[in-house]
């Protein structure tokens, strides 16, 4: 896997399936963009991981249409635990961001 420190905002591309990013070097929070969901974007999917103490956001490009633990309708997920990952993937139609770290401190932003 490829694994890419950003210190800055981004839009995910279908080029990025498959990435780890961090935020290592990162001093400010960031939000990372969902572009819409779309057959093109089916099976992307990517994970982040928090190095250092700062936000990381998840967040979709239509609010309302980001689905995560027991919401279907979020706007966006987030962490500034270090440590904490989210997996996040598009079926076409919908994006899904998982929390994945057990214990971790995560906000679902609706």
């Amino acid at each position: 896997r490829v694994v890419e420190a950003k210190t800055a905002d981004f839009t995910v591309a279908a080029t990025d399936s498959g990435k780890i990013f961090t935020n290592r070097g990162d001093v400010n929070a960031m939000a990372i963009t969902l572009p819409d969901p779309s057959a093109a974007l089916k099976g992307t999917e990517f994970w982040t991981v928090n190095v250092v103490a700062q936000k990381v956001e998840v967040k979709t490009a239509t609010v309302d249409t980001l689905i995560t633990t027991g919401d279907a309708t979020a706007d966006s997920l987030h962490t500034s635990t270090i440590g904490c990952w989210m997996h996040c993937y598009c079926d076409g139609t919908s994006w899904f961001a998982e929390p994945t770290t057990d214990g971790g401190t995560y906000t679902i932003v609706t």
